[in-house]
C-alpha cells in the first residue's frame, strides 16, 4: 500500500500542477508535525520520526522548492528529512494572534509564500490549530479541522483561479 500511496500523491499534484503554472504557487502542500510522544513531551515519537522519513520520500521528488516549518522542534524534525533529501534549508514562520482575539492570522504569512514562491511547490508544517487558518488563507473557501490525533494529513491547496482547489491525502 506504501508504494502504492508513494505513486498516488505525485500523480494526484501533477495532474493539478499543469493547469496553474502561471499562478502564483503551483500547489502548496500543507501538512502538520509528526507524531508527538506525548501532551508533557512534544518531540516526535518513534513513530513520528517513521512518518516524517515517509513524508520525505513522498515529497522529495515533486519538485519542492522551499520548506517552511514553525519553530519547534516536532515540526522542523517533521520535515528535516525532506530537507535532507532535496537539499532545501528549513524556513522557521511565526504566526501573529488574529486581530479578532481567536486562532491565528495566516494572512501575512500566505502573502509571504506567495510572493516568494512564484511557480514554486513550497511545503509548510504546522500545528492542528494553524494549519486551518493557513489553509483558508489560501483562498480555499474550506474549513478543515486537525484533530488532536490527526497527523497523517496531507492537504495540497492548488491555485486555480478565484478559489483554490484543495486535496486532502493520506501518507
Amino acid at each position: 500500500m506504501r508504494k502504492f500511496g508513494a505513486f498516488v500523491l505525485p500523480a494526484a499534484v501533477a495532474a493539478f500542477l499543469w493547469p496553474s503554472l502561471s499562478l502564483a504557487q503551483r500547489a502548496v502542500i500543507v501538512v502538520r508535525h509528526a507524531d508527538k510522544v506525548s501532551d508533557s513531551d512534544e518531540r516526535l515519537s518513534e513513530a513520528g520520526r517513521a512518518r516524517a522519513t515517509r513524508l520525505a520520500a513522498v515529497l522529495k521528488d515533486l519538485g519542492v522548492t522551499a520548506i517552511y516549518s514553525t519553530d519547534t522542534e516536532r515540526a522542523k524534525d517533521t520535515v528535516q528529512p525532506l530537507a535532507d533529501a532535496t537539499k532545501l534549508p528549513v524556513r522557521v514562520y511565526d504566526l501573529p494572534k488574529s486581530a479578532r482575539g481567536k486562532g491565528v492570522d495566516a494572512k501575512p504569512f500566505v502573502s509571504r509564500i506567495r510572493q516568494e514562491q512564484t511557480g514554486g511547490i513550497p511545503v509548510v508544517v504546522g500545528h492542528s490549530n494553524t494549519l486551518p487558518a493557513i489553509i483558508q488563507a489560501f483562498g480555499t473557501g474550506i474549513e478543515v479541522t486537525v484533530g488532536p490525533s490527526d497527523y497523517d494529513d496531507l492537504f495540497i491547496v492548488i491555485p486555480t483561479g478565484k478559489r483554490a482547489t484543495l486535496l486532502k491525502l493520506k501518507y
